[in-house]
């Protein structure tokens, strides 16, 4: 139980993250080598790789596709 809450707020937080920089998350939000990576699109439907620091939030990198 404690695990799925710990869960939900790193994925609430990537959210977060995304949504105050325009993005919109497409799919859930993988742990890869210490940061959180999540296909994101922006307002005009352009896919994109995110990576996100999940315990700052902070968008360390994007990519696009």
């Amino acid at each position: 139980f404690r695990h799925e809450r710990m869960e939900y707020r790193v994925d609430h937080r990537v959210a977060e993250a995304l949504r105050f920089r325009g993005l919109r998350m497409v799919s859930e939000p993988t742990f890869f080598r210490g940061h959180m990576v999540v296909r994101a699109e922006n307002r005009f439907g352009r896919q994109m790789i995110v990576h996100v620091n999940p315990r700052s939030g902070e968008v360390l990198r994007v990519i696009r596709l």
